[in-house]
């Protein structure tokens, strides 16, 4: 892990992992999309099954064209007027993995009682839209998935589930992933100062407790994305993943 190029920008929700798996746990952002202009999808379309999802106790959750491309408008630069294949693709992996994490997140979240306020939901809406040129960009392109605006109570919902997922990723994923300080200055020796002089040669280079806080912060969030990742592979081993677009289950192996 301490090999790994030091990273500055965010990315969004997808990649959520990269997205879910690394983008369940933050939105990062990649280049900006236009959506003016967009025309809204067939209802029939969106409610279009495209997989299916059994788990160990035989319970079934069909994912429709809807999440997927709902899954697509929240990552900006992604064409989703029609989607390109092999972002569908992607976009219908990381939604299966949020269905494997929403279960459990759920179940938690009503035995505990911690479901988020209003306010954390505008939060999260708020963070998302951060991504967009405009607010009015991200609602031109969740309106293809069907919603009425970012204030329509079913995107809201959608927020809310994301909202819970990331919650629990972070109360189970999260309490060792802290580094030591001796991980810290290896990791500032080793990435942090050869991949700041590749990118600024000739500028003063920051001392570690500059950034420190910077370099935890990143550790913590490639640690917390290594687990999460384990934990999905384990949960693939234990469902049923069947695809039912025929364009999609009749394709090439990578």
């Amino acid at each position: 892990m301490l090999n790994r190029h030091f990273q500055e920008s965010a990315h969004v929700e997808t990649n959520m992992l990269a997205f879910f798996v690394r983008a369940l746990i933050i939105f990062a952002a990649v280049t900006a999309g236009c959506g003016v202009g967009l025309s809204q999808t067939p209802t029939g379309e969106l409610e279009r099954p495209v997989a299916r999802l059994t788990d160990h106790a035989g319970r079934t959750v069909t994912i429709r064209y809807v999440d997927v491309l709902t899954q697509l408008a929240l990552q900006p630069g992604t064409k989703i007027d029609p989607p390109q294949k092999d972002d569908f693709e992607q976009g219908l992996q990381t939604v299966l993995n949020q269905r494997i994490l929403e279960t459990p997140a759920l179940e938690e979240a009503a035995v505990f009682g911690s479901l988020p306020s209003a306010q954390d939901i505008d939060k999260k809406l708020n963070a998302a839209a951060a991504y967009f040129p405009s607010v009015a960009d991200l609602e031109s392109r969740i309106k293809i998935a069907g919603f009425l605006s970012v204030k329509d109570e079913n995107f809201r919902h959608v927020m809310t589930k994301r909202l819970i997922i990331e919650w629990y990723v972070d109360n189970h994923f999260s309490r060792c992933a802290r580094p030591t300080q001796e991980i810290e200055e290896r990791y500032y020796h080793e990435v942090f100062k050869p991949e700041f002089r590749r990118r600024q040669p000739g500028l003063l280079i920051p001392t570690l407790d500059e950034v420190r806080r910077q370099i935890s912060d990143t550790i913590t969030k490639e640690r917390i994305s290594d687990e999460v990742e384990k934990y999905l592979m384990r949960a693939r081993q234990r469902v049923q993943i069947e695809i039912l677009d025929g364009e999609l289950d009749n394709r090439e192996p990578a």
